[in-house]
Protein backbone atom coordinates (compact mmCIF):
# COMPACT_ATOMS: atom_id res chain seq x y z
CA UNK A 1 0.00 0.00 0.00
CA UNK A 2 1.31 3.11 -0.82
CA UNK A 3 1.85 6.23 1.27
CA UNK A 4 -0.59 8.84 1.47
CA UNK A 5 0.70 12.06 0.12
CA UNK A 6 0.01 14.84 2.47
CA UNK A 7 -1.41 17.99 1.93
CA UNK A 8 -2.50 20.99 3.74
CA UNK A 9 -5.96 19.34 2.94
CA UNK A 10 -5.32 16.98 5.82
CA UNK A 11 -4.02 19.81 8.84
CA UNK A 12 -7.78 21.67 9.04
CA UNK A 13 -8.19 20.74 12.59
CA UNK A 14 -6.52 23.98 14.08
CA UNK A 15 -4.17 21.85 15.97
CA UNK A 16 -1.37 19.49 15.53
CA UNK A 17 -2.66 16.35 17.76
CA UNK A 18 -6.60 16.55 16.35
CA UNK A 19 -4.77 16.52 13.02
CA UNK A 20 -2.91 13.03 14.21
CA UNK A 21 -6.36 12.04 15.41
CA UNK A 22 -6.92 13.01 11.83
CA UNK A 23 -5.11 10.66 9.95
CA UNK A 24 -7.58 7.99 9.08
CA UNK A 25 -9.56 8.95 5.86
CA UNK A 26 -13.31 8.46 5.73
CA UNK A 27 -16.36 9.42 4.16
CA UNK A 28 -19.07 8.77 6.80
CA UNK A 29 -18.61 8.28 10.79
CA UNK A 30 -16.17 4.81 10.17
CA UNK A 31 -12.46 5.50 10.76
CA UNK A 32 -11.43 2.57 7.92
CA UNK A 33 -9.25 4.03 5.73
CA UNK A 34 -5.70 4.15 7.32
CA UNK A 35 -3.39 6.80 6.21
CA UNK A 36 -0.61 5.52 8.28
CA UNK A 37 0.36 2.36 6.49
CA UNK A 38 4.30 2.26 7.42
CA UNK A 39 6.96 4.23 9.09
CA UNK A 40 7.67 6.75 6.53
CA UNK A 41 3.71 7.38 6.55
CA UNK A 42 4.46 8.65 9.76
CA UNK A 43 7.36 9.92 9.88
CA UNK A 44 6.72 12.15 6.69
CA UNK A 45 2.92 13.10 8.86
CA UNK A 46 5.19 14.22 11.70
CA UNK A 47 7.41 16.43 9.57
CA UNK A 48 4.61 18.06 7.58
CA UNK A 49 2.55 18.47 11.13
CA UNK A 50 5.55 20.41 12.34
CA UNK A 51 5.58 17.68 15.47
CA UNK A 52 9.01 16.98 14.01
CA UNK A 53 11.86 20.09 12.40
CA UNK A 54 12.73 19.11 9.08
CA UNK A 55 16.39 18.82 9.62
CA UNK A 56 15.65 16.32 13.17
CA UNK A 57 17.08 13.16 13.08
CA UNK A 58 14.04 11.12 14.25
CA UNK A 59 14.71 7.12 14.99
CA UNK A 60 11.64 4.74 15.04
CA UNK A 61 11.45 1.91 17.36
CA UNK A 62 10.09 -1.41 16.43
CA UNK A 63 6.68 -0.32 17.59
CA UNK A 64 6.24 3.05 16.65
CA UNK A 65 3.45 2.71 14.40
CA UNK A 66 1.36 0.23 16.18
CA UNK A 67 1.92 2.72 19.16
CA UNK A 68 1.30 5.69 16.98
CA UNK A 69 -1.70 3.86 16.10
CA UNK A 70 -3.06 2.71 19.35
CA UNK A 71 -2.30 6.11 20.72
CA UNK A 72 -4.19 7.82 17.60
CA UNK A 73 -7.57 5.77 18.71
CA UNK A 74 -7.17 6.57 22.01
CA UNK A 75 -7.32 10.25 21.52
CA UNK A 76 -10.01 10.13 19.49
CA UNK A 77 -11.69 8.10 21.96
CA UNK A 78 -11.25 10.79 24.58
CA UNK A 79 -11.66 13.94 21.95
CA UNK A 80 -14.78 12.45 20.22
CA UNK A 81 -16.55 12.48 23.72
CA UNK A 82 -15.57 15.92 24.57
CA UNK A 83 -17.00 17.01 21.26
CA UNK A 84 -20.07 15.41 21.59
CA UNK A 85 -20.06 16.48 25.12
CA UNK A 86 -20.37 13.00 26.56
CA UNK A 87 -16.44 12.19 27.48
CA UNK A 88 -15.85 8.10 28.96
CA UNK A 89 -13.68 7.51 32.41
CA UNK A 90 -12.60 4.48 29.89
CA UNK A 91 -11.26 6.63 27.40
CA UNK A 92 -9.79 8.65 30.25
CA UNK A 93 -7.79 5.87 31.63
CA UNK A 94 -6.24 4.58 28.82
CA UNK A 95 -4.55 7.48 27.94
CA UNK A 96 -3.69 8.36 31.69
CA UNK A 97 -0.73 6.05 30.82
CA UNK A 98 0.51 7.03 27.73
CA UNK A 99 0.27 10.75 28.95
CA UNK A 100 2.12 9.73 32.61
CA UNK A 101 5.03 7.60 30.36
CA UNK A 102 5.73 11.18 28.01
CA UNK A 103 5.82 13.94 31.36
CA UNK A 104 7.97 11.08 32.62
CA UNK A 105 10.61 11.04 29.85
CA UNK A 106 9.62 15.19 28.92
CA UNK A 107 12.16 17.97 28.89
CA UNK A 108 10.94 21.62 29.90
CA UNK A 109 11.73 23.82 27.00
CA UNK A 110 12.63 27.30 28.49
CA UNK A 111 13.99 29.07 25.53
CA UNK A 112 11.03 31.28 25.34
CA UNK A 113 9.93 32.13 28.98
CA UNK A 114 6.62 33.49 27.23
CA UNK A 115 5.92 30.12 25.98
CA UNK A 116 7.55 27.38 28.14
CA UNK A 117 6.54 24.16 27.27
CA UNK A 118 7.54 20.17 27.42
CA UNK A 119 8.94 18.55 24.69
CA UNK A 120 8.89 14.96 24.02
CA UNK A 121 11.75 12.77 23.20
CA UNK A 122 9.76 10.68 20.91
CA UNK A 123 6.76 10.88 18.41
CA UNK A 124 4.34 9.10 20.27
CA UNK A 125 5.39 11.20 23.55
CA UNK A 126 5.14 14.71 21.54
CA UNK A 127 1.60 13.92 20.22
CA UNK A 128 0.80 12.85 23.53
CA UNK A 129 2.31 15.91 25.49
CA UNK A 130 0.49 17.96 22.69
CA UNK A 131 -2.93 16.65 23.68
CA UNK A 132 -2.26 17.68 27.18
CA UNK A 133 -1.66 20.79 26.67
CA UNK A 134 -4.66 20.79 24.53
CA UNK A 135 -6.53 19.68 27.46
CA UNK A 136 -5.51 22.40 29.49
CA UNK A 137 -5.64 25.43 26.90
CA UNK A 138 -8.95 26.64 27.11
CA UNK A 139 -10.26 25.39 23.56
CA UNK A 140 -12.21 22.93 24.31
CA UNK A 141 -15.20 24.73 24.34
CA UNK A 142 -14.02 24.61 20.37
CA UNK A 143 -13.91 21.22 19.99
CA UNK A 144 -15.90 20.01 17.50
CA UNK A 145 -16.20 16.69 15.12
CA UNK A 146 -17.51 17.08 11.84
CA UNK A 147 -21.30 16.18 11.01
CA UNK A 148 -20.23 13.91 8.05
CA UNK A 149 -16.92 11.38 9.29
CA UNK A 150 -14.95 11.43 12.18
CA UNK A 151 -12.15 14.65 11.73
CA UNK A 152 -11.76 16.66 14.70
CA UNK A 153 -11.52 20.41 14.68
CA UNK A 154 -11.17 23.33 16.48
CA UNK A 155 -14.07 25.57 15.42
CA UNK A 156 -12.27 29.23 14.72
CA UNK A 157 -15.74 30.80 13.44
CA UNK A 158 -16.97 33.88 14.77
CA UNK A 159 -19.92 32.42 14.82
CA UNK A 160 -19.18 28.78 16.38
CA UNK A 161 -21.24 27.05 13.92
CA UNK A 162 -18.63 25.02 11.74
CA UNK A 163 -20.51 21.64 11.19
CA UNK A 164 -17.79 20.50 8.57
CA UNK A 165 -13.82 19.17 8.53
CA UNK A 166 -13.94 20.82 5.44
CA UNK A 167 -16.80 22.62 3.18
CA UNK A 168 -15.19 21.42 -0.19
CA UNK A 169 -15.37 17.53 0.93
CA UNK A 170 -17.83 16.75 3.69
CA UNK A 171 -19.67 19.87 3.09
CA UNK A 172 -20.51 19.22 -0.43
CA UNK A 173 -21.15 15.93 0.07
CA UNK A 174 -23.63 16.65 2.31
CA UNK A 175 -25.38 19.15 -0.03
CA UNK A 176 -25.38 16.71 -3.32
CA UNK A 177 -27.21 13.94 -0.83
CA UNK A 178 -29.93 16.56 0.64
CA UNK A 179 -30.46 17.70 -3.41
CA UNK A 180 -30.67 14.00 -4.38
CA UNK A 181 -32.87 13.44 -1.51
CA UNK A 182 -35.03 16.11 -2.15
CA UNK A 183 -35.49 15.06 -6.16
CA UNK A 184 -36.11 11.78 -5.58
CA UNK A 185 -39.04 12.61 -3.13
CA UNK A 186 -40.58 14.81 -5.69
CA UNK A 187 -40.16 12.14 -8.18
CA UNK A 188 -41.94 9.55 -6.12
CA UNK A 189 -44.58 12.53 -5.28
Amino acid sequence: MASHPWSEQDFIAGNPCLDFINTVGDTDKNRIRERLVDDQSLLTWARYSGMVGQGDRVQLSADALPRAISLREQLYSLFSGLARHTPTAGAWIQLRKELAEAVAHSELNTSDPASMRLEGADLCSRIALDALALLHSGQLHRLKECARCTWLFLDQSKAQRRRWCRTEACGNRARVERHYRKRSAREQD
